[in-house]
């Protein structure tokens, strides 16, 4: 979604906080009151879906497929594996 420039709403799981950062509105998981919160304050207010899509472009900039294979790569390095 942050690809496609849209405002991202998502679990605060730690690898997803990683990518996102905080370019995303939040709820705990399994909160579907939450969710349901965070939507309707979204489509309620588009400066911050404008916000939130500005803060997903901005972080698609630091991100890269051939740095998540480096960074995955040492990742299995550090374990003792070889790739």
């Amino acid at each position: 979604a942050m690809a496609c420039g849209a405002a991202v709403v998502t679990t605060p799981v730690p690898a997803v906080v990683e990518v996102v950062g905080d370019a995303a509105a939040t709820f705990r998981p399994g909160d579907v009151d939450g969710l349901t919160g965070t939507l309707r304050d979204l489509l309620a207010d588009e400066e911050a879906r404008r916000d939130l899509a500005r803060k997903g472009a901005a972080r698609l900039r630091h991100l890269s497929w051939p740095d998540t294979a480096q960074a995955t790569a040492q990742t299995y390095r550090s374990l003792g594996l070889s790739v």
